[in-house]
């Protein structure tokens, strides 16, 4: 069997006869399946990282304590919320209409809009294609079978807001603990966001758009002042 050589962004693959090179194209995501990170791994290394721990050099006992690296957790429970869906859709704006008028832009000129020539339309499946895959691994299914699913942030995020830090006490040779307050603001804004606490973003960039045609709008849909 003939190994298969790189060249570029193609890889090429011998088939089963060895008589023609088939060259498939290798993506950022082809590339990272080869490489075994898939949607398991992600979920598992997020596990992982939600018990991330530091390292700090304990003088007296000349060794090193390990204590909540807190940051760490925080920015991986983050990470976990949006595979979640957990964080509210205003929060980009998501309910702010953008008007967009188009009346003053003549019928033909709008038909070629309309119709652009580089073939920049996405297709849609049709009833006949088949379905998806249901029992298919995603990454929050994948998040859910580590265990890590909406109580787990919650519980998470509550232990976050009694995070604490550290400071060596050289005078008495141990660590003394304080309230680490970035830490814990941290966490009572993702909270915030998860409860849509904050205000809509009226410049967010995802928001419907309303576009407003005129007198090119049927006239079943035409508003009064079209007619004029």
């Amino acid at each position: 069997m003939k190994k298969a050589s790189s060249n570029g962004n193609y890889r090429r693959k011998a088939n089963s006869q060895e008589s023609d090179i088939v060259e498939e194209r290798i993506t950022c995501e082809s590339a990272l399946r080869e490489e075994g990170i898939d949607e398991v791994f992600v979920a598992r290394k997020l596990k992982e990282l939600l018990r991330a721990q530091r390292q700090r050099w304990n003088p007296m006992k000349r060794s090193w304590d390990k204590f909540e690296d807190y940051d760490t957790q925080l920015a991986a429970l983050s990470e976990s919320a949006k595979t979640l869906c957990m964080y509210r859709k205003d929060l980009e704006g998501g309910d702010v209409q953008v008007l967009i008028d188009m009346s003053a832009i003549p019928p033909k000129r709008l038909r070629e809009l309309a119709s652009p020539s580089d073939g920049s339309y996405r297709s849609t499946p049709n009833s006949r294609e088949p379905e998806v895959d249901k029992g298919k691994i995603t990454y929050e299914s994948a998040l859910r079978e580590e265990g890590i699913d909406e109580v787990f942030v919650a519980r998470k995020l509550k232990e976050l807001l009694r995070a604490q830090g550290q400071l060596w006490n050289s005078k008495e040779g141990c660590w003394n603990k304080f309230e680490d307050y970035d830490i814990r603001l941290a966490a009572l804004r993702e909270i915030a966001k998860i409860r849509g606490l904050y205000r809509k973003d009226s410049e967010g960039t995802d928001v419907p758009v309303l576009i407003h045609l005129g007198k090119l709008m049927p006239k079943e849909f035409r508003e009064p002042a079209d007619e004029l």
